[in-house]
């Protein structure tokens, strides 16, 4: 017959962790908001800046015919990869999900790559896939601003205009509503111009490619920026719904382990009780 004393420890264990997870699911829930309405806000943005990057970089050809940004490298052997995870586990498959895209990118490219990663979960799986971060910069739950991205997007353009790598990509995870949050991978540089502005003539005041190159860190900055905030809604969406289910679950566990100990007492009861009829019994008989 099972122990009462160990099945009432075990309930009151679970009662202990389901209150934590339900907690968490509260507070992932609330960053979640938070942070999709700042991706939100940013959005427009984000998209707009880079069609007029792309734009004037297309109506300015040939002048920008110089410029690695726009016109890439003859060859290709290395790339730079900005990877953006996590810097906390129990959100799901999140972070397993944004490692094994930049995984799989880097092995069907046939480029060398050099990583940074934002979030330490990102750094330490990547590492346990084989490849160790040149970069590294942690969450640590600090205000995410523009301000942030600086240094993240200096390595990435100054690495390319150096030649170190010959083209930048970002992994970072879009969130999706309702939906499972699929990471993606998205070049940033070269530039590839927009075909549609070809036949537009501008005249640049500075040159093309001294003003284009100067608005391309602005620009670059901002879409990190903007992955930064869109991958950090899609983390805690993840979170609040491996929390909620943890939580459910660990509702569902209490129920058996309920049940189980009402069985358990109500047998131990009658045995008692057949036990004090027993002993009764050959009382009266004796």
């Amino acid at each position: 017959m099972p122990n009462l004393r160990d099945i009432r420890r075990h309930i009151r264990s679970v009662e202990s962790i389901a209150k934590v997870t339900g907690a968490m699911e509260a507070v992932a829930i609330a960053k979640n908001h938070r942070f999709r309405s700042r991706a939100q806000e940013s959005l427009p943005f984000a998209r707009a800046s880079w069609q007029i990057l792309t734009h004037l970089a297309a109506a300015s050809n040939p002048e920008i015919s110089e410029s690695v940004f726009f016109s890439g490298y003859d060859h290709a052997h290395r790339m730079g990869m900005l990877l953006i995870a996590g810097d906390r586990g129990m959100a799901g498959g999140y972070n397993r999900r944004a490692v094994q895209t930049a995984v799989e990118y880097i092995e069907t490219q046939d480029l060398s790559a050099s990583i940074l990663v934002v979030g330490k979960e990102g750094r330490d799986r990547m590492s346990a896939e084989g490849y160790e971060a040149e970069g590294f910069y942690p969450l640590a739950d600090r205000e995410i601003t523009l301000e942030n991205t600086t240094q993240m997007t200096s390595a990435l353009i100054g690495g390319y205009q150096e030649g170190r790598f010959q083209r930048v990509v970002i992994v970072y995870t879009p969130f999706e509503p309702g939906r499972e949050s699929v990471p993606r991978t998205r070049q940033l540089l070269p530039i590839r111009p927009a075909e549609t502005a070809a036949s537009h003539q501008y005249i640049f005041e500075p040159p093309a490619e001294q003003m284009l190159e100067s608005l391309l860190s602005q620009v670059l900055r901002f879409q990190i920026y903007q992955a930064l905030l869109a991958s950090l809604t899609a983390e805690h969406a993840s979170r609040a719904l491996a929390m909620g289910q943890a939580t459910q679950n660990g509702k569902d566990l209490i129920e058996r382990l309920t049940l189980e100990y009402n069985k358990a007492r109500q047998e131990s009861i009658t045995k008692e009780l057949m036990d004090i009829v027993g002993g009764a019994t050959t009382l009266y008989n004796e």
